[in-house]
């Protein structure tokens, strides 16, 4: 089945379109590129990020014109951060956080949404790995992506289903400039669990071809938790392989790419184990492996740009329990996406249009003997239109959206009695988003948006009948359950100085038919496991973002992040009127300096010295979903960290770079609201004091 797809898709990469055009920037070219590629915002001045290029309704667009909330990370600040994953990383940004197992498993979430309403987007598909579970995360290799979007809010109108709390883009490492061949080897070290990973990649490009290849690997043993020692069973493995190749010509870019990333962690019980050092995994733990192929095509189509990705992914996961060869839930997922759009140039009036079709075929199995939900199909089909109109004093956009989405799920019959039932459902929605950017002078900008976004119930809220492992709870679908609808509405300000960055954006979140866990009755339970069952509410969400980057000397930067979430299900008994995993209000400072940044092209010895001081301080949590025991509140805290880095140039380009970075630097004794860990046994505090090392050493013209 492999080979067929592969043959099938490989004809799409060959071939392109010959009428004669001028050669089109996209986001594979190495310059002026259509799809963002954000600048390094480590270093740049503060007034340039307005000249970044971000994903829009109406497809890429300056971001300072764009009305929606979006935040950039470039791959410099990217390879200045040091995490124990991709998530890890990506959460330290303002309105962003994560539900973490561990130092391992990092779920993101953003704007106190997570699971199946947020969409990642990796190589320009929707990344599909059941989503919906506890005990894993983004089967991504971070050291493959090239920078990062996070857009916040409905983002229905480009992704259809589940992109209701906001979209995680991963992008690829630009293509190598023509001529050019080189590649990097990176190495790592993290005191507190022992963390050894190993990356390797080479690019390069040649007249109209290009290629880009990375392995990569990791290997942890159970971290240190302040006062608990060693945790047992939090150990991990993990390993990623990817490889690029793909053609330039006149008439556009194509790209083919195939990767995979396997996973092995642990399964923290939290029951008084002792931890140990050793990189074996013991019973129980997982094994997660994702394959993606994905083939991307942009080609000049009238007056105006078109695109066609397709891709197919394959997600096995399976969770070893008694055996290390057999796996007990056993879940085999299979995916066929596609995504076909066109971008037009100025139509009339400096309006631009985008239109397309998106959508999915899925299939999931039961490849084991303990079960949590059906197997079942999934056919997805949604069509957009979108405009973005821009002139000196204002900017506006709008979209709309139509999807369609079928659900077959099949029965299942175990031990002789029927566990699942057979039902197929049908979800429909129409969305859209109306927004505008009034330029309040050279440097300000108001933005205003709303959006209004979709999301079909998954397999697990509909026909879960077992044992979630990773919650503990008995959990029971219901097949009655209708699609959430949500009205977001956001209001920002920002100001891009030279000396100073100053944004704020509140937004408030409208859910109809919120889909939420609730026991199922008083002490009610199933095989001696509390039960539960998936209901649905009004739910609304409000809060606000800040940010204050002072950098009075050009080599100083003092920069202050603020979020706030606040969540409220209507019509609820008490205990049980905040959302579950609503993230604590957070605060996070740093002040950095560049002792040497961005020496003459030619220069030899170091290129770039810079050191960093920063607190992470999170309030107490008292809002939470107390009923059935669910949650209880938080403690706030405070920790320290630091960082410390710089390159080595030679005739301007960079020999090796070094990082060093420290965690929690105090030792500090804490729960994070959102660890699952929390949860586990007499509660598993988060990782103590962790110190890490990141050494990359870079030859031929990387």
């Amino acid at each position: 089945m492999h080979k067929a797809i592969i043959l099938s898709l490989l004809p799409m990469l060959c071939s392109g379109i010959t009428a004669a055009a001028p050669h089109i920037p996209t986001a594979e070219a190495p310059l002026r590129p259509l799809s963002p590629a954000p600048i390094d915002t480590a270093h740049a001045a503060s007034h340039d990020l307005g000249e970044a290029v971000v994903s829009g309704l109406a497809g890429s667009v300056m971001r300072r014109n764009n009305p929606a909330p979006v935040t950039l990370i470039s791959q410099a600040d990217l390879q200045r951060r040091i995490g124990t994953n991709l998530i890890d990383i990506v959460a330290r940004q303002p309105g962003v956080s994560q539900i973490t197992t561990g130092a391992g498993i990092s779920k993101p979430v953003i704007r106190g949404l997570g699971y199946n309403r947020l969409v990642v987007v990796n190589n320009g598909l929707r990344q599909e790995e059941q989503q919906w579970g506890d005990e894993h995360g983004v089967g991504i290799d971070e050291h493959a992506v090239g920078s990062v979007e996070i857009l916040k809010g409905p983002a229905s109108v480009m992704y259809g289903s589940d992109a209701m709390a906001g979209v995680l883009v991963f992008h690829p490492a630009p293509i190598a400039e023509e001529g050019t061949h080189g590649g990097d080897l990176t190495t790592e070290y993290q005191t507190g669990s022992g963390l050894l990973g190993l990356s390797g990649g080479a690019a390069g490009r040649s007249g109209r071809f290009f290629y880009n290849a990375r392995i990569s690997g990791r290997l942890a043993h159970d971290y240190r938790a302040p006062g608990a020692g060693l945790v047992y069973g939090s150990s991990f493995r993990e390993w990623a392989a990817s490889g690029t190749a793909g053609l330039i010509g006149s008439w556009g870019t194509s790209r083919l790419t195939l990767s995979h990333y396997h996973f092995t962690p642990g399964i923290v019980e939290g029951e008084g184990e002792v931890g140990g050092k050793g990189y074996s995994l013991p019973l129980p733990f997982q094994r997660i492996g994702h394959t993606g192929l994905t083939s991307d095509t942009r080609f000049t189509l009238g007056p105006g740009q078109g695109q066609v990705i397709v891709g197919y992914q394959q997600n096995d996961r399976g969770e070893y329990e008694e055996t290390a060869s057999e796996p007990g839930l056993h879940l085999l997922l299979r995916t066929l996406s596609y995504n076909a759009n066109w971008q037009s140039g100025t139509l009339f009036s400096h309006t631009r249009l985008r239109t397309g079709l998106s959508g999915m075929y899925q299939r999931s199995a039961n490849k084991g003997d303990e079960f949590l939900i059906p197997d079942y199909s999934l056919i997805d089909a949604g069509a957009f239109a979108a405009l973005q109109h821009d002139r000196r004093l204002v900017s506006l956009s709008a979209g709309l959206r139509y999807d369609l989405r079928h659900i077959d799920s099949r029965s299942l019959t175990d031990d002789g009695a029927e566990r699942f039932s057979a039902f197929t459902r049908n979800y429909r929605a129409l969305t859209g988003s109306l927004g505008a950017v009034i330029h309040a002078g050279r440097a300000g900008d108001v933005r205003v948006n709303v959006s209004r976004g979709f999301r079909s119930p998954n397999l697990s809220e509909l026909a879960s009948n077992g044992v979630h492992e990773g919650t503990q709870h008995y959990e029971l679908g219901n097949h009655d359950l209708r699609a959430e609808h949500s009205l977001q509405t956001d209001l920002g300000y920002e100001y891009l100085g030279r000396l100073i960055r100053f944004s704020i954006a509140a937004f408030l979140n409208d859910v109809d038919n919120f889909i939420f866990l609730r026991r199922d009755a008083a002490g009610a339970e199933i095989g001696g496991v509390p039960a539960y069952r998936f209901v649905q509410g009004h739910a609304r969400l409000w809060g606000l973002e800040a940010l204050l980057d002072l950098h009075p000397l050009r080599h100083l930067h003092f920069e202050n992040a603020f979020s706030l979430v606040k969540t409220h299900l209507l019509h609820q008994p008490a205990g049980a009127r905040t959302l579950p995993l609503t993230p604590a209000p957070r605060l996070r400072s740093e002040v950095r300096y560049d002792f040497i940044h961005n020496r003459a092209p030619r220069s030899t010895g170091i290129g770039n010295l810079w050191a960093s001081v920063s607190i992470d301080a999170n309030w107490r949590q008292n809002d939470c979903f107390t009923a059935g025991n669910t949650e209880w509140p938080t403690a706030g805290y405070t920790l320290l960290g630091a960082g410390l880095g710089t390159d080595l140039m030679h005739k301007g380009h960079k020999l090796c770079s070094l990082v060093i970075s420290g965690d929690n630097l105090a030792d500090k004794h804490y729960f994070n609201h959102l660890s699952r860990l929390k949860y586990a046994g007499e509660g598993v505090p988060n990782p103590g004091r962790n110190v890490s090392l990141k050494f990359i050493w870079y030859w031929g013209q990387y």
